[in-house]
C-alpha cells in the first residue's frame, strides 16, 4: 500500500531537510525550493498535503496555496511562516483557504499532530469521487432564502447586510451570543457573520463552538484591527472561511459574503466535504459562560435535525418529480 503523500515547499534548504527528517519516516516526502516546480507535482502527482513556506522567491505562499487549491482540492494547504503580518493572514484565509498556519520555530509534537489530522482528511477527501470541485464565484441557486446570522454590538453592518442581501436572504440579527443562540434555535442560519471588536471579547470562542459543534456552517469574521494573532487563531481553531477588514468597500464585503453563502450551499449538498474545515482543540479558557455554551450546543443539535429533515424531504421530492 502506497503513503500519504508530503510535499514540502521551502527556500530554505535547511528547513526542508529538518522537516524531512521529521516526516520520512510515516510519509512519502517531497521536497522543493522552487514554487513552480511544485505545482508540477500537485499535476502529475496525488498529494495528501502540501506545506509552504510564505516567504519565496517566486511568489508568496498564500498564491502557491490559492493555485495548489485550484489544482488539487483534495489536498490539504498548510502554510509556513517566520513572521506575522495582516495582509498574510487575511489572504491565508481569503486566497489560499489553508487548513493550518504554523508558526516557526515549530513544535515537533504540534507539527507531527497538524499534518497527520491534514492526512486523515485529505485521505477521506480522495475517497469522495461525486463531489465535484468548489469554485468560489460560482453562483448556486438556492430553492429558498438562505438564513444569516450577522452577530454585532451595533446595528450598522447588520443594516447594510440587509441591504445588500435583502434579496436573496432571510438576514437575522443578534446583539449577544445569548440572542445568537436564541436565533440558532428559531432559524435554520447557514452562514454566520460576527464583527469582533476590538479586543475581540468572546466572540472568536463563539466562532470556534459554533464551528466546532456544526462543522456545516460557514463563518465570517469581519474586524477593524488588522491583529494577526487574532486571525491565525481564528484560521486554526475557528476554520472561519472569509475574513473582511471593516473598511473594505461594500462591494468586496458582498462579494466575500456572497462567496460564503455559495459554499454554505455546496456544503449542504456534500456534508462530507465539511472535514476539511475540522477545528483543532482550544486549550484557551473558555470565555463563554456555561449557560451560552450550553444555549448554543443544544441550538447547533436542534439545527442538525432542521436541516436533517429538510434535505430528506427535498430528496423524496425530487424522487417524487422523477417518478
Amino acid at each position: 500500500m502506497s503513503r500519504e503523500a508530503l510535499l514540502i515547499v521551502d527556500d530554505e534548504s535547511r528547513v526542508l531537510r529538518s522537516l524531512k527528517a521529521i516526516f520520512r519516516s510515516g510519509y512519502q516526502v517531497h521536497t522543493t525550493t522552487n514554487c513552480l516546480e511544485a505545482l508540477q507535482f500537485l499535476k502529475n502527482e496525488k498529494i495528501n498535503t502540501i506545506i509552504s513556506d510564505q516567504r519565496m522567491p517566486e511568489m508568496r505562499g498564500v498564491d502557491l496555496l490559492h493555485q495548489a487549491r485550484q489544482i488539487s482540492p483534495n489536498t490539504m494547504r498548510l502554510l509556513l511562516t517566520g513572521y506575522s503580518d495582516a495582509d498574510s493572514t487575511q489572504d491565508a484565509i481569503n486566497e489560499g483557504e489553508v487548513y493550518r498556519y504554523i508558526t516557526k520555530p515549530w513544535g515537533q509534537d504540534e507539527i507531527r499532530s497538524v499534518v497527520a489530522d491534514a492526512m486523515k482528511i485529505s485521505q477521506n477527501l480522495f475517497k469522495v469521487d461525486h463531489a465535484p470541485s468548489y469554485d468560489a464565484a460560482t453562483c448556486i441557486e438556492a430553492v429558498d432564502k438562505t438564513g444569516l446570522l450577522v452577530l454585532d454590538k451595533r446595528v450598522a453592518i447588520s443594516e447594510v447586510i440587509k441591504n445588500l442581501f435583502r434579496e436573496s436572504c432571510e438576514v437575522h440579527y443578534a446583539q449577544t451570543i445569548e440572542d445568537a443562540a436564541r436565533v440558532f434555535v428559531r432559524h435554520p442560519i447557514k452562514v454566520v457573520i460576527v464583527n469582533v471588536p476590538p479586543g475581540n471579547g468572546d466572540y472568536p470562542s463563539f466562532l470556534k463552538l459554533v464551528k466546532s459543534q456544526y462543522p456545516l456552517m460557514v463563518t465570517v469574521a469581519i474586524m477593524a484591527e488588522s491583529d494577526s494573532d487574532a486571525i491565525i487563531s481564528l484560521i486554526n481553531q475557528g476554520q472561519i472561511y472569509r475574513y473582511v477588514p471593516v473598511t473594505v468597500p461594500a462591494g468586496r464585503t458582498r462579494i466575500c459574503i456572497q462567496s460564503a453563502i455559495n459554499y454554505a450551499h455546496h456544503l449542504g449538498m456534500h456534508p462530507e466535504l465539511a472535514e476539511r474545515h475540522r477545528v483543532e482543540e482550544d486549550d484557551a479558557p473558555q470565555t463563554i459562560s456555561a449557560v451560552n455554551r450550553g444555549r448554543i450546543i443544544e441550538s447547533m443539535s436542534m439545527l442538525k435535525r432542521r436541516l436533517l429533515s429538510m434535505r430528506t424531504a427535498a430528496q423524496s421530492n425530487r424522487v417524487q418529480l422523477s417518478d
